[in-house]
């Protein structure tokens, strides 16, 4: 058995197998897991309930019963993951317990090399947790809608700049459009992404993040995460009206029309019935830039009102154009020069 701390170092780019149950692996897991349950959601619940009634050796003769036909499967499987590539095999289930060390067993003794969680999803969830309390030195890319903040801190990230990009790992949008990506994360799994992404920072650095509201569609930033990110700098992008209208176009082209109509029915309230109406009408014309244009004016203003909830001193403006490289350069040349507003980094522009 190795630690948590050694299986996410070693199991990066191995085979990891995750053997609870379906629901279990649902709600949360080790990104990169394959989900290869010793039990089923009802098998498990009658082994826990027999034990409970009438003790241990009676429930691991029922789990014998229910795991006996599947361990064709289980070898079958293990040889397909591992095709072409070393048979060694990164197991765990819940606490480390039963479950794991019997399917390490089994494939052990077929010649696998099988590696368990100590401590199991248990350690490595509660792993995840400490990272995500860790202190950062934050910078947030902030500005209006459409100023492609999401665009810039990728373009951040390949110049080899810290960055967490809170939307990806939601994977949402962060807006009432925020829908249109399919498959968001449960609230636990999203914790476990992030933990892993902040245990991998350095908190002597800056770490650029978009500016968010507190909920990202249905996943929730963490508490400890959000107050950095609301005492921190804040990158003011400022883009043209036009160009921002351009970005938005170019980023939903692609988005099923029916999608973008239920996105302004969800901001009816705030946006006005004849906005949305026109709203509505323009997207019929095809003219998705007028329909955008009623929108601005809408995030624009909740924009805004978060901002003013902000120390202005830690606002920063940056007029920037479409060129991300030049953005990239502007903002490091004004960090650079604004060293003082970092509180535990020197920025240094490279």
């Amino acid at each position: 058995m190795i630690d948590v701390a050694d299986f996410i170092v070693k199991s990066k780019g191995q085979p990891i197998i995750d053997v609870r149950s379906e629901s279990e692996f649902t709600r949360g897991r080790i990104p990169g897991s394959i989900n290869l349950p010793l039990f089923h959601d009802s098998e498990r619940a009658e082994v826990g309930t027999l034990y409970k009634k009438e003790g241990r050796d009676k429930a691991i003769a029922l789990g014998l019963t229910f795991t006996g036909y599947k361990l064709k499967s289980f070898f079958e499987k293990s040889l397909q993951i591992t095709e072409n590539r070393s048979r060694t095999l990164f197991i765990y289930c819940w606490r480390g317990g039963m479950r794991s060390a019997s399917v390490a067993s089994f494939l052990g003794n077929l010649g696998f090399e099988v590696l368990r969680l100590q401590g199991g999803y248990k350690s490595f969830r509660r792993y995840c947790l400490e990272q995500v309390e860790k202190p950062l030195n934050v910078c947030i890319i902030g500005g209006y809608t459409g100023t492609d903040k999401t665009g810039i801190l990728h373009a951040l990230r390949e110049n080899s700049e810290q960055v967490i990009d809170l939307e990806g790992l939601a994977c949402h949008r962060g807006s009432a459009f925020g829908h249109l990506k399919k498959g968001q994360p449960t609230q636990e799994q999203f914790e476990n992404e992030l933990g892993l992404k902040m245990a991998g920072l350095d908190s002597n650095k800056l770490t650029f993040i978009e500016d968010e509201s507190r909920n990202i569609g249905r996943a929730h930033i963490p508490v400890s995460l959000w107050k950095q990110m609301r005492s921190a700098i804040v990158l003011k992008l400022q883009l043209s009206d036009e160009e921002r209208i351009e970005n938005l176009c170019r980023i939903y082209q692609h988005e099923e029309v029916a999608n973008i109509i239920q996105g302004f029915k969800t901001i009816e309230k705030k946006l006005g019935k004849e906005n949305v109406k026109s709203a509505l009408e323009f997207i019929e014309q095809n003219d998705y830039a007028s329909a955008v244009n009623l929108a601005l004016g809408y995030y624009d203003r909740g924009y805004n009102i978060g901002l003013s909830k902000r120390n202005p001193d830690t606002i920063i403006p940056v007029p920037i154009t479409n060129q991300k490289q030049d953005t990239v350069n502007k903002i490091k040349k004004i960090l650079s020069s604004n060293m003082q507003l970092t509180t535990k980094a020197t920025y240094e522009s490279s």
